[in-house]
């Protein structure tokens, strides 16, 4: 992916070592306990931001004569972060339930466990006004 190794081999012939330089830094990916170039980390956190997928990063890469990258290497690096964002958007949305249920209770005077909520619901396929059935909806 982005993140490389460069490999300088001695001049001396009676050496011959080869040194290992890192191109960034590195971390250990919890979800695979292996090592990770953190800028293919921030890729995959700039795809899932930017709402753009493999053709559209590869497309990108190529215009700045760069290598494509593999559509697995991409995916993986998506699922890094995307297990990450959606922890935070969990507790977030935890966090603020809490507070808007302790802000009702204030407001009411009321310690009631329950709250009443109102919905509006629809499909995603448009229907005939006799035959709604699309399997997604949303509310």
């Amino acid at each position: 992916m982005l993140g490389c190794m460069l490999y300088i081999q001695c001049d001396n012939p009676a050496c011959a070592a080869i040194n290992y330089v890192p191109l960034g830094k590195r971390h250990k990916d919890p979800n695979t306990k292996g090592v990770v170039w953190d800028i293919n980390t921030k890729l995959g956190a700039a795809m899932l931001h930017a709402g753009i997928g493999e053709r559209q990063i590869n497309k990108f890469l190529t215009v700045l004569n760069m290598k494509a990258i593999h559509h697995k290497s991409l995916k993986k690096s998506e699922r890094e972060v995307g297990k990450a964002i959606e922890n935070v958007a969990k507790e977030s949305v935890r966090r603020a339930l809490f507070e808007e249920k302790e802000a009702t209770c204030k407001q009411s005077n009321d310690s009631n466990e329950l709250i009443t909520v109102s919905v509006d619901g629809g499909w995603q396929k448009r229907g005939s006004g006799k035959c709604y059935n699309s399997l997604s909806g949303a509310s």
